[in-house]
């Protein structure tokens, strides 16, 4: 009988010491748990050959945040193709790898004004109409090449580092128009268009974070490079008829960002070009969706 209650007591002893250690494991699941970690995995936050994703930037200007960092390389004259470039844009991004995309995308702007003016007991040089009109249209398209580094993944998303080039072409045209009729019948009317091209060249590093299908992040441009073709110069389309003199033909004519010379000449024919490069362009703030 000694020997059973021996027995007994022995694994009573085992066994409160099994509980008393069961009772001290806490089991934490892997949503709880925040960490870092550098390798591989599959999961809809990584990236394969073939994904695609379509994207929306929109740039801050530089004006505001980066003229006091760097000063140009090139002292330059501010022009239409800083507006230009400078727009929100789509695009659509294509994974040759997991680590390398290209993306295709355009860059719009389309500016439109109108300002009309009538009086009905106009008489003789008075104006009995007077119309002022402004439009203002661009496309570009924006080519550009990313390489990937190695994710570092978090609980809750990715954060994605990379650098890339980009290169942008393209044309603008803005047409300005002034329409005179007066009470007597006479008229004037001028019409100034000045067309423009844009070619572009960029260096930049971006850092995303990526939440599954989505990812927000920004672009760092560290050197920008663009040449404009047409700047300053328009050609005037007018026809009149005043004082019983009419007439109608074209002219090219010097506008902003010429030099003073040029501003009161008219000519049959003018060309004009404009270079510049500098540091710290700007961030570009993007929003992509992944399609895998």
């Amino acid at each position: 009988m000694t020997h059973y209650i021996k027995a007994f007591a022995f694994i009573a002893i085992i066994c409160s010491g099994v509980f008393e250690l069961n009772a001290q494991v806490k089991i934490v699941s892997g949503n709880e748990m925040s960490f870092t970690d550098s390798t591989d995995r599959n999961s809809y936050r990584s990236t394969e050959a073939g994904d695609i994703a379509i994207l929306l930037t929109t740039n801050i200007n530089s004006d505001f945040y980066f003229d006091e960092v760097g000063s140009p390389i090139l002292e330059h004259e501010e022009t239409v193709s800083e507006d230009f470039l400078q727009r929100i844009a789509p695009a659509f991004r294509y994974y040759i790898s997991a680590r390398t995309s290209v993306s295709a995308g355009l860059l719009l702007s389309r500016t439109s004004q109108l300002v009309t003016g009538e009086d009905e007991a106009a008489a003789g040089y008075e104006f009995a109409n007077l119309e002022q009109r402004y439009k203002s249209r661009s496309v570009s398209l924006r080519l550009s090449y990313d390489r990937w580094n190695k994710p570092v993944y978090f609980r809750k998303f990715n954060l994605d580092s990379y650098y890339g080039m980009g290169m942008s072409i393209g044309r603008s045209r803005s047409i300005e128009s002034r329409n005179e009729d007066y009470g007597n019948g006479e008229f004037s009317y001028e019409t100034r268009s000045t067309p423009s091209g844009v070619f572009g060249l960029e260096l930049y590093t971006g850092l995303m974070l990526r939440f599954d299908i989505f990812s927000v992040g920004a672009e760092f441009l560290g050197l920008g490079f663009d040449r404009q073709f047409g700047f300053g110069a328009s050609e005037v389309t007018y026809s009149y008829d005043f004082d019983e003199v009419t007439d109608s033909g074209t002219y090219w004519i010097g506008g902003d960002g010429m030099p003073n010379e040029f501003l009161n000449q008219q000519f049959s024919s003018l060309s004009a070009r404009s270079s510049k490069m500098s540091m710290y362009r700007g961030v570009r703030l993007l929003a992509v969706l992944h399609i895998n």
